[in-house]
């Protein structure tokens, strides 16, 4: 009987301390759940250059732990297989890779300190490659950054049949060439530009660089002019300067940039615009090869995936992307030299173009030329404008 009731007793006691055991585990599971996540902001940007005929890409990605406690997380990039390829200019990563461009975010963030990192583990799957940091510990109001360069394409991957096609912003272009005298020409450089995208484009600029004179050209370092330039005449708005550019091959170019900005481009919103270049054709041989350069910022708008970011505690993840074009890309059209003319032709027909290319050879007689002037848009036949 005795052995009965201390069974059961037991039995009791075992049951209370389960239930315990329980209670508290429930408990705490609970107050775990209930934790507010910690807040962490993702700022990134993707910024498309073009050096030596490549397109590549620098990504910078701000990881912002808002919260008042450390975070330690891991972070991943995912490049696509096509586009990890080994260079002397990419991949780059941490300070290597780092442009001197301030970050923009819509809202004020404080950040109290920063820690830039360096290279990532590497791995290589099927269709993707990995870039990964793992194990970052970020402390309270303190941000880690990404820095890195990668490849993107050929630098006429952003060439279309009529102009350029820069994500969502179209360029259109008409260029003509025609024969007024001997030797004098006239050039047209016509534009449609236009936001095909569904986001707005900001503070948007234009630019584009028509040289007319090869520097330091031979042994003796002779400047080649072959479009001399007496007059111009511009649409509205555009602007005008000199301008002395190398290519990144070495060579030197001299000429005329024309420019032209808006501080917004709404979707499907478009300008027309145009700059007519008159002058004296110096000789019967060499190419013209205009330079576009395109500013402006691309809310929402991405060219790799997003940063992915791992942690062991509970973390609510803000986002906020955009594409920074600060891009100079050749053209996709050049003016060729010929002994009675000068044609337009697509830049693909002519291998590894610079600014301006020459060949030796006799230059036509032509008059004294006398500086250049702005002549009245009224100046210009209509039919250039179309």
């Amino acid at each position: 009987m005795k052995s009965s009731c201390f069974f059961k007793d037991g039995l009791v006691k075992v049951g209370i301390i389960i239930f315990f055991i329980f209670s508290i585990s429930l408990i705490f599971s609970t107050l775990c759940l209930s934790k507010e996540p910690l807040p962490i902001l993702v700022v990134e940007r993707d910024v498309p250059q073009v050096f030596n005929h490549t397109a590549i890409v620098n990504h910078t990605a701000y990881v912002v732990n808002l919260s008042d406690t450390a975070c330690k997380v891991t972070l991943e990039s995912v490049i696509p297989e096509n586009m990890y390829r080994k260079s002397k200019s990419y991949p780059r990563f941490g300070k290597d890779a780092q442009l001197d461009m301030p970050m923009y975010y819509p809202s004020q963030v404080e950040i109290k300190n920063f820690n830039v990192l360096g290279e990532p583990e590497i791995e290589k799957k099927i269709d993707e490659v990995s870039y990964i940091w793992k194990d970052i510990l970020i402390q309270a109001h303190q941000a880690a950054i990404i820095y890195f360069d990668n490849y993107l394409g050929k630098a006429n991957m952003f060439h279309a049949p009529d102009g350029f096609k820069i994500s969502g912003l179209s360029v259109i272009t008409d260029y003509r060439a025609s024969m007024i005298d001997e030797n004098v020409a006239q050039l047209s450089l016509n534009y449609t530009i236009k936001n095909i995208s569904n986001q707005k484009i900001e503070f948007l600029q234009f630019e584009l660089f028509f040289p007319d004179t090869i520097m330091n050209v031979g042994e003796n370092g002779k400047n080649i002019r072959l479009f001399d330039v007496t007059k111009y005449c511009l649409s509205s708005g555009v602007q005008i300067q000199p301008w002395i550019i190398k290519d990144g091959f070495g060579n030197m170019a001299q000429g005329n940039s024309i420019f032209i900005q808006w501080k917004t481009l709404d979707p499907g919103e478009e300008h027309q615009f145009f700059a007519v270049f008159t002058g004296v054709k110096k000789y019967n041989r060499g190419e013209i090869y205009p330079l576009l350069i395109i500013n402006c910022r691309m809310d929402g708008t991405k060219l790799l995936q997003p940063t992915t970011i791992e942690s062991k505690k509970n973390i609510s993840i803000g986002r906020f992307y955009y594409t920074q074009y600060s891009t100079a890309i050749p053209d996709s059209k050049l003016f060729k030299f010929e002994k009675e003319k000068i044609k337009v032709v697509a830049a693909k027909e002519v291998q590894k173009p610079t600014f301006a290319t020459f060949l030796p050879e006799e230059a036509p007689s032509g008059p004294v030329i006398p500086p250049a002037v702005q002549e009245e848009e009224k100046a210009i036949p209509q039919t250039l404008l179309h």
